[in-house]
């Protein structure tokens, strides 16, 4: 036997991976032996000869041949060899390549323990690591302690599930452990387990039944640990996800860890998430609003200092690398909360970007000491990385996460994990947005001294915006790793502010042209138009597929690193289906029981953040006295004390359904309602061709956010949408227009409008078809169904009626769901919760429309017909309308069906048509003629 450090005479050695490539030093993977002193096989075993013998890739020697030899080794930095284990002694749990060795070695240097053994696992389809530990000296360490001292050493998925306590391992009549012998889990730890206390509490006995169902045991005690009865950080995101769905709220997955038995758990919920814990019992729907807790006073003095003590840290000499600086890079600069999650992905929508989830590098000098910093709880930190390197590497996340391992093993710095992505995205430039870099000068200054020139995108959110929704989200429990004495209020502001203090003392040092400042609320307004302006900054040309973050999912990394984990960075991105101007001024609604601090409202008004005097004036909730008070202040942001809200009244608010397509232009706006599908984001195409000249809203339903019902009357859904309109558009002349059942309640709005003394200059229905027809014709909830999603699958599903019968509602829903995932009609991972909401919206506008009774409209109707629909009816060439319309109807005829007449290519010719008939609407000396014109 020859040490396996030692060279073997005319013997060569390979470490290399199973398609045979050499892998890095420090890496592990299989040894192979080749050379003139190879033998030539097994003796009259030509099977295992041809398994183990294989063609030799570096030899140019014909019939040369490799020995693989099963085991495991990685070249050491000095040229040796480490024997690492055998590789038939490898395991497999939830994808990842698993040493029993390496754990049992890691366990055998806790004091308390005298040996042990490691073992897979399989109970009713559940794969679990088995510890079997004998204490020394008569010692028998806590399972807990056993495990605490694993998670410092060992990556998560490495750490057992169960540990059990034995007297002495059995042993085989050879003196081998007798693998066999050793007791299942449950019956050799019952009794070892603290005495069951039944849940005395609803929110207790919720998550134990919930605890008993993820970690499949028979029941769970409140003084239970859910890793000590076998969860891990898999387990507990499954449960984490479900608790949030119950909840309606946000909760971390670091709860868990932090509040390990159902008690604990259980009083921190009812603390820190008051009603909503009624839903984990009842079926009583609850507010999402943030808890009141003592943030709910806005701080009176913000003790920066104190912050600032916290997140000092002692100045590094860093890690000495003579290699020069790395490729330039982009870093996109924020606290979070700010948008940073939707500005990286739409800019992963671009072909030259590589945007990966928060990174985490800046922060730390090297992978080992970043790997040692995101121990137990804040593992899920290291996600973005594994998540990046499963793109560049097409590889899963059990794959990616050895391939990390391997790196930290081998000793790199974060500067040459860097430059490793860079050497593997080819082409692409590196985005990393991590809001954690914006806490830590010296991580600023790394990027600036370890890249070549870098970009850096400042990324501003009004403070009040910020604040909200970093209570909402619930920030810290996650984001601030320092114990503090803050409420989450306060923490929220200080974020807000010394982040973007540090952020701009730091540019101050930065050439001009290498940053470039985006506000959040214009990346929602003008997504488009930001979005090219950042490209120009980039010096890449501008990409379409930039402006439809919710597509192709996969590609910019929106999916979690395990199918049961959910993307790092926002909780709250797959909530939405598109970019919704409304979220960039939600914060408004909440303003009256905000204050800032004066350095806050300093820093606010550095960043171009002020209160405008048409804003005051406009604002339905505020009263003329307090319009006058900000008018007072609006120079002086130190002094200004923001006015009290009148309480908001029941129902949709009007300015909700409003969804900016287009702002720019200064014609009249172009106001267009929705179908029966309720969303307006049909009409993007449209309102692009149109042009920016031509201002163009969508007006959207209430209730497909959840925090609304539907309205199940035109009259009250015309009555909301002409309040939006005038809310933008005090006076006429007004543009109205509507697609398919959009049309009718344009309509509706049209009468409204001209009985309070406005003037409708234009009435636009696109393929619409005149209401009354079927009144009384109440669809059923299967023919609601099956109209919903042909609208959405453009009728290509095949689903019949027949198909659906002796189906529960949900598996109905599902199945149509499935399809319109597969036809990308909806996103990928849509929330069913949606589906449903959009399903109850449509049922409400459907049933509006049949029950609608119109009356003759005192105006003239300008029709527009999809060539398909207009030649399948001859008959009808007004669809109805003529009927209903004093002044006559006005027909047009635009290429393709009802549904492709407003996508491209059609949408440019009926674009070119409509402008006409604007600019024909509004031109002093516009002719009213009544007739049908001729197409």
């Amino acid at each position: 036997a020859v040490p396996i450090g030692r060279p073997i005479a005319n013997i060569r050695t390979y470490v290399l991976d199973s398609r045979l490539n050499p892998v890095p030093a420090g890496v592990a993977g299989e040894l192979h032996l080749g050379g003139v002193g190879l033998a030539r096989g097994y003796l009259n075993r030509p099977g295992l000869t041809a398994e183990k013998f294989i063609p030799d890739p570096f030899s140019t020697e014909p019939g040369a041949r490799l020995y693989k030899t099963g085991d495991l080794a990685r070249q050491l930095p000095a040229g040796e060899l480490e024997y690492l284990g055998r590789i038939d002694q490898q395991v497999k749990i939830r994808g990842f390549r698993v040493e029993p060795g390496e754990i049992e070695a890691a366990i055998n240097e806790h004091l308390s323990v005298r040996e042990c053994v490691v073992t897979l696992r399989e109970e009713g389809g559940d794969r679990r690591l088995v510890a079997y530990v004998v204490g020394g000296d008569g010692s028998r360490p806590e399972a807990g302690e056993l495990r605490a001292h694993l998670r410092g050493r060992l990556p998560e998925y490495m750490v057992p599930a169960d540990f059990v306590m034995l007297d002495a391992l059995p042993l085989s009549p050879n003196g081998k452990v007798d693998r066999g012998a050793l007791p299942a889990p449950g019956a050799a730890h019952a009794d070892a387990r603290r005495e069951y206390v039944e849940p005395r509490t609803p929110t207790e006995a919720a998550l134990a039944e919930m605890w008993a169902e993820i970690l499949r045991v028979e029941r769970v005690g409140v003084t239970d640990n859910f890793f000590e009865l076998g969860g891990d950080s898999i387990k507990g995101a499954v449960f984490i996800n479900r608790l949030q769905d119950r909840l309606g709220e946000i909760v971390h997955v670091i709860t868990i860890f932090d509040g390990p038995t159902v008690a604990q758990l259980a009083a921190y919920l009812d603390e820190q998430y008051g009603g909503a814990v009624r839903r984990l019992t009842t079926d009583e729907l609850t507010s999402n609003a943030v808890a009141a807790d003592a943030s709910a006073g806005p701080p009176r003095a913000l003790r920066v200092a104190e912050m600032r003590e916290l997140l000092g840290r002692p100045a590094r000499r860093g890690v000495r690398d003579a290699a020069g600086r790395n490729p330039r890079a982009v870093f996109v600069l924020s606290p979070p909360r700010s948008g940073s999650t939707l500005l990286r992905v739409m800019l992963a929508g671009h072909p030259l970007l590589f945007a990966p989830p928060e990174l985490e590098l800046l922060s730390f000098d090297t992978l080992r000491e970043r790997r040692a910093a995101f121990s137990g709880a804040g593992s899920f930190w290291l996600e973005g990385l594994v998540r990046a390197v499963m793109d560049l590497k097409g590889c899963d996340g059990a794959e990616a996460a050895r391939v990390m391992e391997d790196l930290e093993a081998r000793g790199l710095t974060t500067k040459e994990c860097y430059r490793l992505l860079q050497e593997w995205l080819g082409e692409r430039r590196l985005v990393d947005k991590t809001p954690s870099y914006a806490f830590d000068p010296s991580a600023l200054a790394k990027a600036e001294a370890g890249f070549d020139a870098p970009l850096y995108v400042h990324l501003i959110r009004h403070p009040f915006g910020m604040i909200r929704s970093f209570e909402e989200a619930r920030m810290e429990q996650i984001f601030f790793r320092h114990e503090h004495p803050f409420t989450r209020r306060e923490l929220a502001e200080l974020t807000w502010l010394v982040s973007h203090q540090n952020v701009v003392r730091f540019l101050e040092q930065v050439p001009r042209e290498r940053q470039l400042r985006v506000r959040f609320e214009e990346l929602l307004d003008t997504p488009e138009a930001m979005l090219r302006e950042l490209c120009r900054f980039l010096g890449i040309e501008f990409a379409a597929e930039m402006c439809s973050p919710y597509q192709d999912q996969g590609r910019r990394m929106t999916d979690g690193v395990h199918a049961e984990s959910r993307m790092l960075g926002d909780v709250k991105f797959h909530r939405h289906t598109g970019v919704d101007a409304r979220v960039g001024a939600r914060w408004r609604e909440q303003r009256g029981r905000d204050d800032l601090a004066p350095e806050t409202w300093e820093m606010a008004a550095a960043l171009g953040y002020e209160v405008e005097r048409n804003e005051v004036a406009q604002a339905a909730s505020m009263d003329t006295a307090a319009a006058s008070d900000i008018a007072r202040t609006v120079d002086d942001p130190a002094k200004f004390q923001p006015p009290k809200l009148q309480p908001r009244r029941a129902g949709p608010s009007p300015s909700s359904t409003l969804v900016m397509l287009q702002p720019h232009g200064r014609r009249p706006p172009f106001f267009c309602v929705h179908p029966a599908g309720a969303n307006t984001l049909c009409y993007a195409e449209l309102a692009r061709q149109l042009g920016e000249e031509q201002p163009f809203y969508g007006l959207q339903a209430p209730g497909l956010d959840g925090r609304d019902e539907p309205l199940a009357e035109f009259e009250q859904l015309a009555a909301l949408y002409v309040k939006a309109v005038r809310s933008v558009q005090p006076r006429g002349p007004y543009l109205l227009g509507g697609w398919s059942m959009g049309g009718p309640v344009a309509f509706e709005m049209a009468q409204q409008l001209r009985r309070q003394g406005q003037h409708v200059a234009l009435l636009t229905l696109l393929d619409s078809h005149a209401p009354g027809d079927n009144a009384g014709a109440i669809p059923t909830d299967d023919e609601t169904l099956l109209g919903m999603f042909a609208g959405n699958l453009g009728r290509r599903h095949g689903v019949e009626l027949e198909d659906l019968r002796g189906h529960t509602f949900d598996e109905k829903l599902s199945r149509l769901g499935r399809l319109a995932v597969e036809t990308n009609a909806l996103p990928e991972g849509s929330d069913p919760r949606h589906i449903e909401r959009m399903f109850r919206v449509f049922k409400a506008n459907i049933r509006a429309l049949v029950e609608y009774e119109p009356r003759k409209y005192p105006g003239r109707i300008t029709l527009f017909r999809a060539r398909q629909r207009y030649d399948d009816s001859p008959s009808d060439l007004s669809a109805g309308w003529d009927a209903l319309a004093s002044e006559g109807v006005e027909l047009h005829v635009t290429p393709g069906t009802h549904y492709s007449m407003i996508e491209m290519p059609h949408a440019e010719s009926l674009a070119v048509r409509l402008r006409a008939c604007i600019e024909g609407a509004l031109a002093p000396d516009a002719a009213e003629e009544g007739a049908v014109s001729s197409v």
